[in-house]
Order: C-alpha cells, then sequence, then structure tokens
C-alpha cells in the first residue's frame, strides 16, 4: 500500500492502522468490563435457584446411569420429547454477561433409535436470550453438533463432559468447528 514518496499513502495506512488499534481496543476493554465468570454466575441466579438447577441436573445423571435409552424415550413418550426438554431446561443455564453480543444458531442433529431421521433442534442466542426452536432449514447455523441420543443426554446433562465425546468420536462437528463449540460452551452455567 505504501509507495514511497506519495504523501497521501502514508496519511492512507496511518488512518487504517489508527482504525486497527482502536477497534482492536474497544473489544479489549469491552471484554475487560465484562464480569468474571464466577460474577456472572452469582448474578444469574441465587445460590437457591443454582442449588436446584444443579440438584435437577444430578436427578437427571443418576437416571442416565440407572436407564437405558428406551426405558427413558418411553417415560417421555419420545426422543425429541426428551431432548426438546433438556434442551429447553439448558437456556436456564445461560449466561448473557459471558455470551456478550453474539448471535449464534446452535443446532443438534441426534439420531434416536425411534426414529429414522434425526432429530433437529437449535439453541438460538440473541440479544442477550438463548432460546429453543425447531432445527428448521431456513435458519442457518452456526455451529452443527452431530451426536446419539445417549451422547446428547451425557453431554446435556454433563455426566459425560463434551471434549471426551468429541475425542472418542461420539460427537462430530460437521459445520463450525471445535474453537466456535468450545466458546459456546462458555456461554452456559454447566460447571457444578
Amino acid at each position: 500500500m505504501l509507495i514511497e514518496g506519495r504523501s497521501e499513502d502514508r496519511g492512507a495506512l496511518a488512518a487504517m492502522l489508527a482504525e486497527i488499534m482502536i477497534a482492536t481496543n474497544l473489544r479489549f476493554l469491552d471484554h475487560a468490563r465484562r464480569p468474571s465468570r464466577e460474577q456472572a454466575i452469582a448474578a444469574a441466579h441465587s445460590p437457591e435457584v443454582r442449588a436446584e438447577m444443579v440438584a435437577a441436573r444430578v436427578r437427571l445423571k443418576e437416571t442416565l446411569h440407572a436407564h437405558d435409552d428406551a426405558w427413558i424415550i418411553a417415560r417421555a413418550g419420545s426422543a425429541e420429547t426428551m431432548l426438546r426438554r433438556l434442551l429447553d431446561a439448558t437456556t436456564a443455564f445461560f449466561l448473557p454477561t459471558v455470551a456478550g453480543p453474539v448471535r449464534a444458531r446452535v443446532r443438534y442433529r441426534v439420531t434416536a433409535p425411534d426414529r429414522a431421521e434425526p432429530i433437529e433442534l437449535d439453541l438460538v442466542i440473541e440479544d442477550g436470550k438463548c432460546g429453543l426452536q425447531d432445527g428448521s432449514k431456513d435458519g442457518v447455523p452456526t455451529l452443527v453438533l452431530a451426536m446419539s441420543f445417549r451422547t446428547a443426554l451425557e453431554t446435556i446433562t454433563r455426566a459425560r463432559h463434551f471434549d471426551h465425546a468429541f475425542r472418542c468420536g461420539d460427537l462430530r462437528i460437521p459445520e463450525g468447528d471445535l474453537n466456535a463449540a468450545l466458546s459456546f460452551l462458555d456461554w452456559f452455567d454447566y460447571y457444578e
């Protein structure tokens, strides 16, 4: 860009570098002003509510360990119903101050024993909120997580860690990348 001897090139380069530095500093300041993860968790839920949420997750883990998929599906009515309930409950664990001003659509593509086609449900994050939507063909996902019904139950309830399922090949990321998936996990209070 810089051609020696042309003062307008130097000015253009200086202006471009100034814009880059300002944008970088603004991103840093925005990140620095956000509360820590612990502060975000404390602000999101009272200790009593968080304890109830964690207790519900522990009960789900115990159910997973005690029963097979067929029993869980029979109790819920269908694999999709159970998955929908779990993902809907997951939205309560969303930490908007940690996520920041992000827009994302994370699609869960889950193969289940009670149906031929995979279940597709999206967690949609925008305007500081997280909601559950059907995985429509209209919404373009930022990230797609493909897995079996059992792996979905285990990772959503944290009976199994996401990265372990990924390393074992039980969870695939056909769209998006592992860094996006790890960022997505940080937006939720998944840790006891």
